[in-house]
């Protein structure tokens, strides 16, 4: 679980988890409202948050609209003046001040967004992507139809670009997803035992390190490859063992492996599901 507050305490929420994405905005709103260089703002679904005290201490802002609805709102604690989380019960998804949350989220920043408008005063010096304007809107638009989010710039579509997973050992797991399926090593973290892998369409996934959770893996990935026939007698060949070899399962055709935690894994190619997964 993790825990978020104002600063004077009287705001105090929870989430199950933070699902990203975790992005640094420069937008000028997001500036005034975080009064510093970028706001650091983390995607979370409506469902994992839980407001535990001080809802009567929640005032609200809109913003004039600029573009279209609807329109910016940045929430704040009434005493102390901290943002704080205020989501729409209607909505899927919202973002959460990064700054005031109490226990780490387990995700890192993965983008920069609105860059043509940061700071005159401040240089953006790490890493991580960089997107303006058009660039963010045809991102968020290529994933309209498999992810949505609201965000105070007025942008509603996200792209999956991480996910995380909790694991019994970290290295052995990166060692495992770099050498059979060709994930790079984004970055390490080894204060924190959490690995960041890549793979070649620029999604991130976090390898943290908890032994309890690994025990009871709570998801499964799906690795879509060249040819399912060909990876399979490859890994075959390298000593992996399968679940079940190619053929027609319930959610199509393809191959089904677990990782060394369990995770299941579900391998498969455009071109054999769609000439073999048939009715």
């Amino acid at each position: 679980m993790i825990t978020g507050s104002c600063l004077c305490g009287g705001v105090r929420f929870e989430l199950e988890r933070a699902a990203g994405p975790f992005e640094l905005c420069h937008c000028r709103r997001c500036r005034k409202v975080s009064g510093a260089a970028f706001a650091a703002m983390i995607g979370v679904r409506t469902a994992d948050f839980r407001l535990l005290q001080g809802q009567e201490l929640i005032a609200a802002y809109d913003a004039p609209i600029l573009e279209r609805p609807p329109a910016y709102r940045t929430s704040f604690c009434r005493r102390c003046g901290s943002p704080v989380p205020n989501p729409d019960p209607k909505a899927e998804w919202f973002e959460v001040p990064a700054g005031t949350l109490d226990d780490d989220p387990q995700l890192r920043p993965d983008k920069h967004i609105f860059v043509e408008l940061k700071a005159p005063w401040f240089e953006i010096t790490d890493a991580l992507p960089r997107h303006d304007k058009p660039a963010l809107y045809q991102l968020r638009q290529q994933m309209a139809q498999t992810a949505s989010v609201p965000h105070n710039t007025e942008v509603a579509m996200l792209k999956l670009d991480h996910l995380a997973i909790c694991v019994s050992d970290p290295q052995r797991s990166r060692d495992w997803y770099t050498s059979y399926f060709g994930f790079t090593v984004e970055f390490e973290v080894p204060e924190r035992d959490t690995v960041a892998l890549q793979d070649d369409a620029g999604l991130t996934m976090f390898l943290v390190k908890d032994a309890e959770r690994a025990r009871h893996p709570s998801c499964g990935l799906t690795f879509q490859v060249a040819d399912v026939e060909t990876k399979y007698r490859e890994l075959v060949a390298a000593g992996l063992q399968f679940v079940k070899a190619p053929q027609k399962l319930y959610w199509g055709y393809g191959a089904e492996l677990a990782d060394p935690d369990g995770y299941l894994i579900h391998l498969w190619d455009e071109h054999t599901m769609r000439e073999q997964s048939g009715g």
